[in-house]
């Protein structure tokens, strides 16, 4: 897979269809998406409605993003086995019921429970998507579908959390749930219609016991990442991660080496447009999403911003997403995906620059929305040009499961991202201090910690520096002997 040269033509359908296909696709990219982002601003309208615990109000955030990063690969792997347009249309499904379960809920297991199902859901349609795109769209056209595909899932990200705030404040948090039922019958009808019906084979091979090794070490490492991203660094909780870890992944390698069809072939780790590319892109979304997590913090919690208006400081990260992956699609068409992701990868570390000068001069508000712009424009130049190389590059029965390795990285690196921005802004905190910026809130913090957290802003823009520059180092390893179809 070190080329786009290897792999077999993919595009089978005509361009009516496969605008159909495409627009499915980011649909359900769409609702996904927007399930994970859209509870955090109601959540506490929505656990006070209920009753809910400190701890069910963290699983209930916690529940939809767990099952669907766990779980995501394995059914990648099932789909490109069995069906991948069956586990396209059971996905929607499960997402529908989920969505039910969550509207109806009137405890906080109830909700848990919802929420669980609705990630379920989510995984089997984030696991097939790139795949049904990839066999839709004509090869030469992949870029620019995968582009408007990325727009989608941040115009997820930006929406979520304002639909969100709105449903709360006037027809009430269930309709959150509620108003996924139009959309799924909507992607199930169209779906039905328009998804090409691929043969559907005996999943005898699936490689269960390698899924379940995996889908724990998911577990395991979204879970202590979780951790991190709203406790801090707790070593007895990161301590407990990293020793299962430590047993889960060799016991993964020996299964999969022993396996007739493994669930994941060890072979892709050592292929260097995938792991290059790959991480570049986590790397461009540790900075992207750690940028947001900074500024959001540093001016509501050190300099006493009121929430709306530091919204709008982060805004311009969505934004140029949302704008630059389509273009990024088009540009691809005439420079290759190996020049738009070194220049996305190089505009990431110019916008988190940028964005550092809000440590000598936070009033330069203008720094922060052009730095914003432009790690969000570079972020989605990265992961656009990396998917859509990667995606050519693939084998047609390797497509589901590659390509939600993929999709799996990438939440990761948003996951570690929060996590890392949180615990170096934090460091030179004492421990009451630390548990001030972790409990949340807009409340500016009492000077004898703002002042600490004040100091923990070079160290984070350290940090995001150095992924930033680390997804520009991985973006030339990875394109290195890659040719352009």
């Amino acid at each position: 897979m070190s080329s786009a040269a290897g792999a077999s033509q993919i595009a089978t359908t005509s361009r009516v269809r496969a605008r159909n296909v495409v627009a499915i696709c980011c649909a359900a990219m769409f609702m996904g998406g927007l399930s994970i982002s859209i509870v955090s601003i109601a959540l506490p309208a929505i656990s006070a409605d209920i009753d809910a615990t400190a701890a069910q109000s963290s699983w209930i955030l916690l529940a939809n993003l767990l099952a669907s990063n766990a779980l995501m690969v394995a059914f990648g792997r099932l789909a490109d086995l069995t069906s991948r347009r069956a586990m396209f249309l059971i996905g929607i499904v499960t997402f529908a019921l989920g969505s039910i379960l969550s509207g109806i809920a009137t405890n906080g297991g109830m909700l848990i429970a919802g929420r669980a199902v609705t990630g379920v859901g989510a995984a089997m349609v984030f696991a097939t998507t790139t795949a049904l795109i990839a066999i839709a769209v004509p090869r030469e056209r992949i870029g620019q579908a995968m582009g408007i595909y990325y727009a989608c899932n941040s115009a997820a990200q930006l929406m979520g959390p304002v639909v969100g705030g709105i449903f709360a404040d006037t027809v009430g948090w269930r309709w959150l749930f509620w108003m996924n039922l139009p959309l799924c019958v909507i992607i199930l009808l169209a779906s039905w219609r328009f998804l090409v019906r691929d043969a559907v084979h005996e999943a005898r091979s699936f490689d269960v016991s390698g899924a379940l090794l995996f889908i724990a070490m998911a577990t395991t490492t979204v879970a202590m990442l979780t951790s991190i991203s709203s406790s801090g660094l707790d070593p007895l909780v990161i301590g407990a991660a990293i020793g299962s870890l430590a047993v889960l992944v060799p016991l993964f390698i020996w299964r999969e080496k022993r396996a007739r069809n493994p669930m994941v072939e060890l072979s892709l780790f050592g292929d260097r447009l995938f792991v290059g590319t790959t991480f570049a892109t986590f790397f461009s979304h540790v900075a992207r999403f750690g940028i947001v997590i900074v500024v959001a913090l540093i001016y509501q919690s050190g300099y006493g911003m009121s929430a709306t208006r530091a919204s709008f400081l982060v805004l311009p990260v969505a934004v140029g997403t949302l704008i630059a992956s389509p273009i990024a699609g088009t540009l691809e068409i005439r420079r290759g995906s190996a020049w738009v992701s070194k220049a996305g990868a190089f505009i990431v570390v110019a916008g988190v620059l940028l964005c550092s000068m809000m440590i000598w001069w936070p009033t330069w508000y203008w720094a922060v929305v052009a730095g914003g712009l432009l790690t969000g424009a570079g972020g989605g130049m990265v992961q656009t040009a990396n998917s859509s190389a990667v995606t050519r590059a693939t084998p047609r029965e390797k497509l589901g499961v590659v390509g939600s390795l993929r999709v799996m990285v990438q939440g990761g690196g948003i996951i570690t991202g929060n996590a890392l921005a949180l615990a170096a802004v934090s460091l030179l905190l004492p421990a009451d201090g630390k548990s001030a910026v972790y409990a949340g809130g807009s409340a500016v913090l009492p000077d004898v910690f703002r002042h600490g957290l004040l100091d923990g802003v070079p160290i984070a823009f350290g940090v995001l520096a150095l992924s930033a520059f680390g997804s520009v180092v991985l973006s030339r390893v990875g394109y290195r002997g890659y040719r352009e179809s």
